[in-house]
């Protein structure tokens, strides 16, 4: 039984709007189709503690491929099931996958350690020592994401810069004018690299 002081206390009332709002099977799952042929859609999952694939409380979004011959969603890796090129791209024209829209300040990305590597948005330590959602302290006035099928090896010293890498796959900033959402999949022409270091 919950003492009174801890159920009139505003961070236990946010937690029960939170559960009340994801308590519902349409609520908890949300499903974003990403293309015209309905071929590639998201969904967006919040797992409780006891399910598959269960981390913590935060929402997750699973990226899936619809199978049409038997006609249900598969989930894929943005990661690791994406092509780095299209068939047939020019030499400095690669895939990305957005993770952060332009003008937004939820620090969002791949998760790397977990089953088919759905986007989440990061956490950092407060000064009470737990774990919130991180954002950053500037708007960023580009998209944001990764180039599928690469990786930032955490094991090799970079010749000029003495770093290691993140063991993440390799950022990607979108400076066309057009806002990207989670997920959109642009084909991007490399024009530059630069070091970034959290």
């Amino acid at each position: 039984m919950l003492s009174r002081s801890i159920k009139n206390s505003p961070s236990f009332k946010i937690l029960q709007q939170k559960v009340a709002k994801f308590s519902t099977k349409e609520n908890s799952h949300t499903k974003i189709w990403l293309n015209k042929a309905r071929t590639l859609n998201y969904e967006s999952k919040i797992l409780l503690e006891g399910e598959e694939n269960y981390v913590d409380g935060r929402e997750r979004h699973y990226l899936n491929r619809v199978v049409t011959d038997i006609l249900r969603d598969v989930p894929v890796s943005p990661w690791h099931d994406i092509p780095l090129k299209e068939e047939g791209a020019e030499l400095d024209v690669f895939n990305a996958v957005i993770e952060i829209t332009r003008n937004t300040t939820a620090k969002m990305e791949v998760e790397t350690t977990s089953k088919f590597n759905p986007i989440v948005q990061d956490q950092k330590k407060n000064a009470e020592g737990l774990k919130i959602p991180r954002h950053y302290g500037l708007i960023p006035g580009f998209n944001y994401g990764m180039i599928p099928q690469t990786w930032e090896n955490s094991q090799h010293i970079h010749q000029e810069t003495g770093l290691i890498g993140d063991n993440d796959p390799l950022d990607v900033v979108d400076l066309t004018s057009r806002d990207m959402h989670l997920y959109e999949m642009p084909q991007l022409k490399i024009i530059g690299c630069l070091c970034l270091i959290d």
